[in-house]
């Protein structure tokens, strides 16, 4: 964003800010189940790219303002999708590397604390936290942990195969 901080304007950024709705359509159209401040950063790169754009592109602006708004939508988007790879591609990296630390040979009760500290490194929401807590380490039924969570069975089983399918990926590598 450092190249395009350097063309931004006042006027750019009253223009961004009067295009909240546009910038959190492309937001909420582009993400799902993030957290408050991931939303806020995501908010803040948006308003700079919006900006930005309003200051290279204010003649299409004066000329079609609907083509200029599809436009930095669009461009919104992309950085937004780029962004929350990238960010993707850390935590996966992450997790193999913690996954690799995991894998040292360990021996009696020392392995399987590595285990548990394993099992519950992979857990990042809190449905993933119960799953493996209560269900996985402490072998609560998921029924119970429904009831006990709030949170419906059907659910709770879905997390399970998606942590049962990172397991396998940690296994193959």
């Amino acid at each position: 964003m450092s190249t395009t901080s350097e063309t931004i304007t006042d006027a750019g950024f009253l223009a961004a800010l009067a295009a909240m709705p546009l910038i959190n359509g492309a937001i909420k159209h582009t993400t799902y189940r993030i957290g408050i401040a991931e939303r806020e950063d995501l908010v803040q790169d948006a308003i700079l790219t919006y900006a930005a754009f309003y200051d290279t592109h204010t003649e299409l602006w004066g000329a079609d303002p609907d083509a200029f708004r599809a436009q930095v939508y669009q461009k919104i988007r992309w950085l937004l999708l780029d962004k929350l790879r990238r960010e993707k591609w850390l935590t996966e990296r992450i997790e193999h590397d913690e996954a690799a630390l995991a894998n040292l040979p360990l021996a009696g009760d020392t392995e399987l604390a590595a285990i548990t500290q394993a099992l519950r490194s992979l857990a990042g929401t809190d449905r993933e936290r119960a799953v493996v807590e209560y269900h996985w380490l402490r072998g609560i039924p998921l029924a119970q942990v429904a009831a006990a969570t709030g949170v419906p069975v059907r659910s709770l089983r879905a997390v399970r195969t998606t942590l049962r399918t990172r397991l396998r990926r940690l296994e193959a590598i």
